[in-house]
């Protein structure tokens, strides 16, 4: 699709570059990496935790029951020995399944990682030397048994790799139904409003932004609370091997997001303290030249506004399209000072006339681009989060404004 042409020459919008095939490559690479390791470490575990449900308990006898030292010899500290990473519960047991005797040595469907040394002797407590205790046995399979089953937390670290195969293939499927059905962007026609009525704007209150990044923010941190629990473990004893740098730094994106996500909820909260303005616009429209009048007030502490700044913007908006991509640029092209006041008596309310200058651009939609005028509204609080409210109105042509008139005539 070619470009539009912007309306306003001396201020033509920066068209913003589709990325081509580089999207498509990228869910791709985020597909394709969450299954291989969703496939690779938890298909098997995820599936054998179901089924054992339906596993028959066998009984079982502990030959032997002991805490084994993990080394790595990459941390060595003196030479020829290997430094102890961590410990790890070694339990062997026997049991008799399709008429033969049988040995295993897994606890659970993983492998328990290294742990301190208490925590894994609680599990040998559990399983002591000779002790009668009961297995599970894969019908299917008789030399796959296992003491416990079920579900563990450690299972839902596999939501990781599940959420990168799933925005990948999200965004891969988007994309080609944005290729076969794709429609060219365009702006809603202008809402008219009837001879002599007014606008009026009430500041959203904010609660449900905040419920939102709540909700994500509890969410997203609580999965990867289990990623960064693995990574802790890696690091418990001195520097990791190679699998251990790889998890960090597999790890690190994912927890800086799970920190701003984190940090967002307190800036949204604070904002639900603030004051807020309700801005009334007499009439609704205006031709260019004419005026308007302005009036706004605040509920809540506005004494804690140190300086209110109220301004009219008009901007120009275009819309690009690259392949399946499209972009909106936007450019403000006039900007005219109405109140700029640090009075407490002013800010808690007042009433002003606006002025739409001359040479100003009547408010214009068409396919793919649109001239908008808005009353932007900025109050600073110091230290705390800034007011800040918009809203739009419709600037007419003075021509349209004069044939108005002369037929009212």
């Amino acid at each position: 699709m070619r470009s539009p042409l912007p309306i306003h020459p001396a201020y033509p919008p920066e068209p913003k570059e589709g990325d081509g095939c580089v999207g498509a490559v990228i869910y791709a690479v985020l597909f394709l990496a969450g299954m291989i390791i969703l496939y690779g470490f938890f298909l098997d575990p995820i599936r054998d935790a179901i089924t054992a449900y339906g596993w028959t308990p066998t009984p079982c006898t502990i030959a032997s029951s002991k805490v084994e030292p993990v080394t790595d010899k990459e941390k060595s500290r003196d030479k020829g020995a290997a430094a102890v990473v961590g410990y790890r519960p070694e339990i062997k047991y026997d049991y008799r399944a399709g008429g033969k005797h049988h040995r295993s040595e897994k606890i659970w469907f993983i492998r328990p990682t290294p742990d301190t040394q208490a925590d894994a002797r609680k599990v040998v407590e559990r399983y002591p030397a000779g002790s009668q205790q009961q297995c599970y046995v894969n019908p299917k399979d008789v030399d796959f048994a296992v003491l416990e089953r079920g579900f563990r937390a450690e299972l839902l670290i596999a939501l990781i790799p599940a959420l990168l195969a799933l925005i990948g293939v999200t965004g891969m499927v988007s994309r080609v139904v944005k290729r076969v059905g794709r429609r060219e962007p365009q702006f809603r026609p202008v809402h008219h409003f009837a001879a002599g009525a007014s606008i009026t704007h009430h500041a959203k209150s904010g609660v449900m932004p905040l419920l939102v990044v709540i909700f994500l923010c509890v969410v997203w941190n609580g999965i990867v609370s289990f990623l960064v629990r693995e990574v802790i473990g890696n690091w418990r004893e001195g520097l990791p091997g190679c699998h251990g740098i790889f998890l960090t730094l597999f790890a690190v994106p994912f927890v800086l997001v799970g920190l701003f996500l984190a940090v967002l909820p307190f800036y949204l909260f604070l904002k639900l303290f603030n004051p807020r303005p309700t801005l009334t616009l007499a009439p609704a429209e205006t031709p260019i030249g004419g005026s308007v009048e302005l009036s706004w007030r605040f509920s809540g502490r506005y004494d804690r506004i140190h300086r209110l700044r109220i301004s009219l913007e008009g901007r120009e908006e275009a819309t690009y399209g690259s392949g399946e991509d499209t972009a909106t640029a936007r450019e403000v092209f006039m900007t005219v000072p109405i109140i700029d006041t640090s009075k407490a008596t002013e800010i808690r309310s007042g009433k002003t006339r606006i002025t739409v200058p001359d040479k100003a651009i009547p408010t214009f939609v068409a396919p793919h681009n649109r001239i908008a005028w808005a009353i932007r509204l900025c109050g600073e609080i110091r230290k705390w989060p800034d007011v800040d409210e918009e809203f739009e109105f419709i600037v007419l042509p003075a021509m349209q404004a004069q044939v108005a008139g002369a037929v009212a005539t």
